[in-house]
């Protein structure tokens, strides 16, 4: 199944002619494209080698991951595990060197069949052009 975040990415490129720092949000917009086509090959070069990734309260999947392989391989179980996913941006925020961005979800875990509702706010924190803190704070409800 495939994750549809087409709509992020438009929404992220049109801010991009409003932004002052393009690179980090044609970064964010990548990274939820790859994600969508189920290609995280792209995600890798844009993921520092020292990373750390940390998730608060989205249901089963891994909560941190330290360094860049660890997180690819974590983001893919984590995709894996949902079916039917369907995010919405409602808001983003940039700073010199992070951007928020606040999304609500709905979707099918894969393996017990039962449907959620998420909230979530994914902080990207960058170092030298590439992402290297991702940290998600979800409320899921099913």
């Amino acid at each position: 199944m495939q994750h549809d975040f087409t709509h992020v990415k438009d929404a992220l490129t049109e801010r991009q002619s409003r932004s002052r720092s393009k690179a980090k949000l044609e970064v964010i917009g990548d990274i939820l494209t790859a994600i969508a086509s189920k290609d995280l090959g792209p995600v890798e070069g844009f993921i520092h080698e020292d990373a750390e990734m940390a998730i608060h309260g989205f249901g089963p999947g891994v909560r941190r991951s330290n360094g860049r392989a660890e997180i690819l391989k974590a983001l893919e179980q984590n995709f894996e595990a949902i079916t039917d996913q369907k995010p919405v941006m409602e808001a983003m925020v940039e700073g010199d060197a992070e951007v928020a961005v606040k999304f609500s979800e709905t979707g099918t875990m894969r393996e017990s069949g039962q449907k959620y509702s998420a909230r979530a706010v994914i902080w990207f924190t960058f170092e030298d052009s590439k992402i290297r803190k991702i940290e998600e704070f979800a409320s899921l409800s099913f």
